[in-house]
């Protein structure tokens, strides 16, 4: 079948076809052949370097008419009595001589072969981002979840999708401690503004409105806190993602509050508790002291400035009460080598 000015020419077989079709088949021939033409150069003038093209072709009696002609042909025919120029790689090459297929070697010792198994399923099972959440008590998988019981949703301790609503993100303790955080990213940490109606919202969300007077004096208590008055006196930013190449691993996590002393940069952790007792806050840092390290790590490689101190700002019922991160170096190193190990999972 062709297109033509007056229409459509047909042809049905060798000897069935319609006056349109033989009147316009060797103008529809002709195109096809420069398009061919067309390709064909194109082809041949995008090589940088070397250009190897095949003309191996297969001898004729007669002449073919230019559209029947193969590639191989139509190249030697472009090229014409200039070919003699061109370098023939198979007779530089010689004859190739067969190669010669051994036996295959014989397999390792079974013993060897599970080992070799072992070691690669368990490198392929290893997951590529590890949350810094997944380092503390609070990164142990849920016994219930892990049997398939549906659990208290405020008690999972699993990291869940980083594209939760704010007040969810990263947040596995109470559902008193998820509002105190949602609030804390919202509010004016200045003066305080929008503390009633974002206090509100967020009670609301967390199914907590009966205690939200429990919520606001844990956020002002923060406010008034020494960490985050500093903080506001200089240059800080909030809930920030931070994500950093650990060996062929990521590390990520969100720092609650961030700022930048002389010093260096000071990562805050807003951590609700429900007692004040110096021991047991003392307890909760030793559990925490991997989380807050994963941010102090995450955040250096990410921003290339050094993370000066670690801060968790515990909001009890008797005020905020902070604890710094000792030995942050030396708790920086640990991270760094159980992420990559692949031993960073706590298992009960």
């Amino acid at each position: 079948m062709v297109f033509t000015p007056a229409g459509v020419g047909y042809r049905f077989s060798g000897s069935v076809t319609t006056e349109e079709y033989e009147a316009w088949k060797p103008i529809d021939e002709q195109m096809g052949l420069h398009e061919r033409v067309r390709l064909l150069y194109v082809a041949c003038t995008r090589a940088r370097d070397h250009l190897v093209v095949s003309l191996h072709r297969k001898a004729r009696v007669n002449e073919p008419q230019p559209a029947s002609r193969t590639n191989a042909e139509l190249l030697v025919h472009g090229v014409a009595e200039r070919i003699v120029e061109l370098p023939d790689g198979a007779a530089a090459s010689g004859v190739v001589a067969t190669p010669v297929v051994g036996p295959p070697p014989p397999p390792p010792p079974l013993a060897q072969w599970r080992a070799e198994r072992t070691a690669a399923l368990e490198k392929a099972a290893l997951p590529r981002t590890v949350a810094a959440t997944a380092l503390t008590d609070e990164g142990m998988f849920d016994a219930d979840a892990e049997l398939g019981v549906e659990s208290d949703p405020g008690l999972q301790k699993r990291p869940r999708d980083l594209d939760l609503p704010p007040w969810l993100k990263g947040r596995y303790g109470s559902a008193v401690g998820r509002a105190v955080h949602g609030v804390l990213q919202t509010i004016d940490l200045v003066n305080g503004e929008g503390l009633e109606a974002t206090l509100s919202a967020q009670c609301e969300a967390e199914a907590v409105l009966e205690r939200a007077g429990d919520v606001r004096r844990l956020v002002e208590a923060a406010l008034g806190s020494s960490s985050v008055r500093e903080a506001v006196a200089h240059r800080y930013w909030r809930e920030v993602y931070v994500c950093a190449p650990v060996g062929d691993r990521l590390l990520e996590g969100y720092v609650d509050l961030l700022y930048r002393l002389p010093a260096g940069l000071v990562v805050v952790d807003y951590k609700t508790s429900a007692s004040s007792d110096p021991e047991e806050l003392t307890h909760r840092v030793e559990s925490y002291r991997n989380q807050g390290a994963s941010y102090a790590l995450s955040a250096e490689a990410a921003t290339g400035e050094k993370v000066s101190r670690v801060t968790f700002l515990f909001l009890t019922p008797d005020g905020a009460v902070e604890h710094h991160l000792e030995d942050l170096d030396g708790a920086m190193d640990h991270v760094r080598d159980l992420v990559t190990s692949g031993h960073e999972v706590l298992v009960p």
